[in-house]
């Protein structure tokens, strides 16, 4: 299909999101690296205090063995998106506020 996108240069258009922003300093600005204050899947945290790479280009999901073997332990999500409805949410503590992420948000339909 035909996908499109928009790119708002020194400022935002309001009419595409709801909510607030959540301001974080950069703490390595080769990477656009950043602090997280901690993630859980669920009620289960897979992470604490760490630095992420914020990276718009990727859907890649890459970490420590660990959190990330907790992290799609507690996802059963099939390759037909079944379970989706059911999966749990994930949570990201960034600049001092809970990002929540759905399923949905999370996972990847392609085909259908």
């Amino acid at each position: 299909g035909n996908k499109q996108g928009q790119l708002t240069l020194g400022g935002v258009d309001t009419g595409l999101y709801k909510g607030s922003f959540t301001y974080t300093p950069i703490v390595d600005d080769q990477w656009y690296v950043i602090g997280i204050g901690g993630m859980k899947v669920g009620s289960t945290s897979v992470s604490s205090a760490a630095k992420a790479i914020v990276d718009s280009g990727t859907s890649c999901l890459v970490g420590p063995t660990a959190a990330v073997s907790q992290i799609t332990s507690q996802i059963n999500i099939g390759s037909d998106c079944s379970g989706i409805n059911t999966a749990p949410n994930i949570t990201v503590s960034i600049g001092g506020s809970d990002l929540v992420f759905s399923a949905a948000d999370y996972t990847l339909k392609i085909g259908g």
